[in-house]
């Protein structure tokens, strides 16, 4: 039986006043056709099929129950599968026109559940995209097709990325690929290969998103301007670079200044480049263990290092012998270790 909790108070007054009806037709039947045996039980059983039998209305109030309350759960699969029960159980709404306009509007991601005949009605499909682009993902194919409603989705809150769910032609639609990379610079992933390759959509990726290089062609990867602008945005972006730009003392200065674990990227010769590593190590000691043996055997900067450190365990097995048997060292070394195990025992 469902609980009236869901129902509002005028539907829960609709309901029984219908089962009273039921009940009182049915009794006054009986006793006309003075069937005395039936007359207690068949009007009871009646009333409770009543009761027990959900209306549209009382359906679709369900519905809004749960779904004007989904922003309360913790757990939105489990939710999204309370919902998909639902309508497993009342398969006839998923054909309701009205049911799933009403529904969209309020959870967007109701179109997953409509017949493929409302996922292809376009104002339920706007509908559902004006509140969320990501609903795009449960829109008929000649939807996902469209690049009015392509745009429209990019337009809303969502991210880039939904052009994932665009056709293959409209991967190919370099003005709605550049809106998407403008949001989400990972978008260009789901680009067509020819713009994958095309310096001014990738431009605009790694602007936004500096590891969108990863997604770029081979030859952009080696385009000093496009890693330039993807190692301001995202010093990490160096990993994608061509060898022969990792190599670039500029692009690696860069890199190390807009990054946290770079050093793991740049050329072996560069590691060994005593201002990149200082400035690497100042972002994050712990890229000291990326170093060369030269500089892991240089005072100054191990002694620049663990100024910095917050983790000795992260750098120490990194110094050199030599290093670690200095005084001056070795006093930052105890030093730390005894902050540390203080901060562990506040």
């Amino acid at each position: 039986m469902i609980s009236n909790e869901y129902l509002t108070p005028e539907l829960v007054r609709k309901r029984y006043t219908r089962g009273f009806i039921v009940l009182s037709v049915f009794s006054a039947v009986l006793w006309m056709l003075n069937w005395n045996i039936l007359i207690f039980f068949a009007p009871v059983i009646a009333y409770f099929w009543v009761i027990l039998r959900p209306t549209r209305d009382e359906k679709l109030c369900i519905l809004n129950y749960f779904i004007g309350n989904w922003k309360q759960s913790d757990h939105f699969t489990k939710f999204r599968d309370l919902i998909r029960g639902i309508f497993e159980k009342w398969g006839e709404l998923t054909s309701d026109r009205e049911v799933i306009l009403e529904l969209v509007k309020i959870y967007p991601f109701v179109l997953e559940f409509a017949s493929p005949e409302l996922q292809s009605d376009r104002e339920i499909v706007e509908s559902a995209i004006a509140k969320s682009g990501w609903a795009l993902e449960f829109a008929s194919p000649n939807f996902q097709d469209d690049a009015e409603m392509v745009s429209m989705a990019l337009t809303t809150p969502a991210r880039g990325l939904i052009l994932k769910f665009a056709s293959n032609r409209i991967r190919e639609d370099k003005s709605i690929v550049i809106q998407a990379v403008k949001k989400d610079g990972d978008a260009l992933q789901f680009a067509s290969q020819a713009l994958q390759s095309d310096r001014e959509v990738v431009l605009f990726a790694v602007a936004q998103s500096g590891e969108a290089l990863h997604y770029a062609s081979l030859n952009l990867r080696s385009d000093v301007e496009v890693v330039r602008t993807a190692v301001k945005n995202d010093g990490g972006a160096l990993e994608f670079a061509s060898p022969e730009l990792r190599t670039n003392k500029n692009i690696v200065q860069l890199a190390v200044r807009h990054g946290w674990d770079v050093l793991r990227f740049v050329s072996q010769d560069l590691r060994d480049d005593k201002k990149i590593v200082l400035t690497a190590i100042k972002k994050s000691p712990s890229q000291l263990k990326y170093a060369s043996a030269r500089l892991r055997d240089d005072k100054e900067l191990v002694l620049s290092a663990l100024a910095d450190c917050t983790s000795v365990i992260d750098i120490e097995s990194c110094i050199s012998q030599r290093l670690r048997e200095d005084i001056d060292v070795w006093k930052m070394l105890e030093s730390n270790k005894i902050k540390e195990l203080e901060e562990v025992t506040m």
